[in-house]
């Protein structure tokens, strides 16, 4: 890129004219640039190691809404046993009025256990939605409050993400844990430093802050990222924004990415 040919010839010119401490050096950069990639390659395995325990979950609990089913359809002929007990018992005697009492006991039971049942088919009927998205090019000039779209869908399990609008919309309520990582790069426009300020978003409000501070002097690029869990309602919204024009976003190197899953 013309911005970093610029930061590393500038940093050649320094040595050529004679000065003896220069304010970088092409080891150096490329230290950092390796430093960052490890950090990166550790973070996507763990991101990998979790949605292989996501899919053994979702594997285990698809057994579990087996075992349910039958157990609904046991539950059912219980019933059904019951209400032709009652109509072959004489209501008239003391007796009868007892087992009357016990078998609306039981059936009140047998309808709460089967609702729990059928609330919990509802809320389990899919795998939990997990996503991991990584930006996939490099954003050269943002622009005021402008939604960064991570386009790279690593990971998607169901439909909640939207890589064409940046956006995860929870399709379940629930607690989910959220994580972004913003990767900046400095702008030869800017005199001496610039700090890029992002905004992790729920339902267009701000959530939390990611504050990037990327300076020539020091460091060309420099990260900010941040993991949470929230609590979202079906259909919440959640996305991260630029809050400042013409800042530089880091995504050719793959260490920008946003991603979360349902926990429970």
């Amino acid at each position: 890129m013309i911005v970093r040919f610029c930061v590393l010839f500038g940093c050649l010119s320094c040595v050529s004219s004679g000065i003896v401490e220069p304010r970088c050096t092409r080891f150096e950069y490329d230290e950092r640039l390796l430093e960052k990639a490890i950090r990166m390659e550790i973070r996507l395995e763990e991101l990998a190691k979790t949605v292989e325990n996501l899919q053994t979950e979702n594997k285990n609990l698809k057994e579990s809404l087996n075992e349910l089913d039958s157990i609904k359809t046991e539950l059912k002929v219980t019933n059904t046993t019951l209400h032709r007990l009652e109509e072959t018992v004489d209501i008239n005697s003391a007796s009868t009025f007892a087992l009357q009492d016990g078998l609306e006991r039981t059936r009140t039971a047998l309808n709460a256990s089967t609702a729990a049942l059928d609330l919990f088919q509802v809320k389990h009927k899919d795998p939990r939605p997990a996503f991991l998205a990584i930006l996939s090019d490099d954003i050269n000039s943002t622009t005021e409050g402008q939604t960064i779209l991570f386009d790279d869908v690593v990971t998607k399990i169901g439909s909640a993400y939207n890589g064409k609008t940046g956006t995860f919309t929870a399709p379940i309520e629930g607690l989910y844990l959220i994580s972004v990582k913003i990767t900046g790069y400095f702008k030869s426009t800017a005199s001496s430093g610039s700090i890029n300020q992002y905004e992790l978003k729920k339902n267009d409000n701000l959530y939390l802050r990611l504050n990037v501070n990327v300076n020539a002097n020091t460091h060309s690029y420099d990260s900010s990222s941040v993991v949470t869990v929230m609590v979202l309602g079906k259909g919440d919204r959640v996305n991260v924004e630029s809050v400042y024009s013409e800042k530089y976003v880091e995504g050719s190197e793959r260490n920008t990415f946003f991603s979360g899953f349902f926990i429970e």
